[in-house]
């Protein structure tokens, strides 16, 4: 008796937690949130700076130094540890 119940719980609360999922996926409701345009406005920065200083650092290793591919790869591994 005390599994039927439980089991009948867990189905309310997965009904529960779907009917507040299908809720929030409208688009309108989800553009006004806080914490979405904070994380698109950081998110934006930091691939607006960090992306195109990978990208043109393969020209720079490869065209200013003439680095092979396995060397500008390799070279790649002090920026990117300095990033993270």
């Amino acid at each position: 008796m005390c599994v039927e119940d439980s089991s009948l719980r867990f189905d309310g609360l997965t009904f529960d937690l779907r009917y507040e999922q299908a809720r929030r996926a409208d688009a309108h409701l989800v553009l006004r949130e806080r914490d979405l345009g904070t994380g698109v406005v950081v998110t934006f920065l930091y691939m607006g700076t960090f992306g195109p200083l990978l990208y043109f650092l393969t020209g720079y290793f490869q065209g200013v130094h003439g680095y092979g591919a396995l060397a500008t790869g390799l070279a790649f591994g002090v920026p990117m540890v300095a990033i993270a």
